[in-house]
């Protein structure tokens, strides 16, 4: 058990070694982006005065948005003559499923455990990117994305 989680621990070491350019650049399009949707929830929920979930839906679109531009011409350099409008719609497509996910963690975090809508908002901003980082660099951006920038 110890030499596998060793073994385990090596590779992951090893990948994230050989990513480490696409990770720093998308950890920084995601900082931007958490900051933006924060902005944006904050802003329609408590100076608009719209219902949180309204807000939560509104900026969360708005910041797949500005990722995906970002993560596509910058964090991955991604073919310019590669479909941005197949891309889009993979990203939206990654997004949409963690999109469901992250409104019933919302609703489940905020109405029934009573936490505040800003720090569910944030739990559910550190959760959900990793999974989609996997998705944006092997399939979105794929093999075009191989060679760092």
């Amino acid at each position: 058990m110890v030499q596998f989680i060793l073994r385990l621990s090596s590779k992951l070491f090893n990948w994230v070694g050989a990513n480490k350019h696409f990770l720093t650049k998308y950890l920084i399009v995601g900082l931007s982006g958490l900051a933006i949707n924060f902005f944006l929830l904050y802003f329609f929920t408590d100076i608009l005065g719209l219902w949180y979930l309204f807000s939560f839906v509104v900026a969360w679109f708005l910041t797949i948005t500005f990722n995906f531009l970002l993560n596509k011409s910058w964090t991955f350099g991604a073919n310019k003559k590669e479909s941005g409008f197949r891309q889009y719609f993979q990203t939206l497509g990654i997004y949409i499923f963690t999109f469901i996910l992250s409104v019933f963690t919302m609703y489940i975090l905020t109405s029934v455990f009573g936490i505040w809508y800003i720090v569910s908002s944030l739990l559910i901003n550190i959760a959900y990117p990793a999974i989609n980082f996997l998705f944006f660099r092997y399939w979105v951006f794929g093999k075009k994305s191989q060679t760092p920038n």
